[in-house]
């Protein structure tokens, strides 16, 4: 909203009482500066919820704005932010190349711990970033409860638990040995329950911000594609455990997604561009 009254502030005209006419060229407004068909839908609900209705609609069910974001759509229509992802094995080499946890830095042994996360998991950053020493039982099966309110986190939900399985086949691929050596390593200069740190003084917790740049950067040691993010861990993880035969449900379960497949198929399963049971081992497995 404070975009939109920014814009009839520059038209002389109350934001609150703002006509259809308006409303339609703050729309257009939108498209011409690039906004994508998302960004201005989520725009034209803001609108809906906040102006009264125009003509005993609401805005964003009046036939013409409906028929100019039908125009928005067409002109430019919302595609997926990546077509095809890095091959996980990039990653997975260079770190079976560095030497055992207990000889990394800090700063390494925290880029593979995320890494290793990221990848066995297929959790945002934002779940990485509210793990807590508390809710994590190590074990050949280790269980991570995260009970902080997340972006997946439905009324009546089970909390998320993540599971991660020792991965014998090679330990410094092994995400389990990894977060043991880090809790160990970290231990002395830890001051809350906050699982992921800083590699400095005064060991603050992390923000996802952090966690997204170390996330980049060990992408950019693997030789990766500068296009990729942080959260392209995701797309790469859940395509190579499809490409593993991974049971759909196990990826939606790991995922935190519903059963629909639609959110999978449109934005998450991506071509490898390098070609080449638990989900975390699935994708340790060459």
């Amino acid at each position: 909203m404070n975009s939109f009254i920014q814009y009839c502030s520059k038209k002389s005209c109350n934001p609150w009482k703002a006509n259809l006419p308006v409303i339609l060229d703050y729309l257009t407004h939108l498209f011409k500066n690039n906004l994508s068909y998302n960004s201005i839908n989520l725009a034209r609900s803001a609108l809906s919820l906040f102006l009264p209705k125009v003509d005993q609609f609401s805005v964003g069910c009046h036939p013409l704005v409906v028929k100019l974001m039908k125009a928005i759509f067409r002109a430019n229509p919302p595609s997926a932010k990546y077509s095809n992802t890095w091959s996980v094995d990039k990653v997975l080499n260079m770190l079976e190349c560095w030497p055992d946890n207990e000889h990394l830095s800090i700063e390494q042994l925290s880029m593979k711990l995320v890494g290793l996360l990221a990848l066995t998991t297929a959790q945002r950053v934002q779940t990485l970033a509210a793990i807590c020493v508390n809710e994590i039982n190590l074990g050949d099966v280790t269980t991570i409860d995260v009970h902080s309110m997340l972006k997946t986190t439905r009324p009546n939900a089970l909390n998320n638990r993540i599971a991660l399985r020792s991965f014998k086949e090679k330990p410094k691929l092994c995400v389990v040995s990894c977060l043991k050596t880090y809790l160990f390593r970290t231990l002395a200069c830890r001051k809350g329950y906050s699982l992921l740190i800083a590699n400095k003084a005064p060991y603050e917790n992390v923000t996802t911000q952090t966690i997204s740049r170390w996330l980049r950067k060990l992408l950019d040691l693997a030789g990766v594609d500068s296009c990729f993010g942080s959260h392209s861990f995701r797309h790469a993880s859940v395509s190579k455990a499809f490409k593993k035969d991974v049971p759909i449900d196990t990826i939606f379960k790991a995922a935190g997604w519903s059963s629909s497949s639609k959110m999978f198929a449109r934005h998450y399963n991506r071509i490898i561009l390098e070609p080449d049971c638990t989900y975390s081992n699935s994708i340790l497995m060459k």
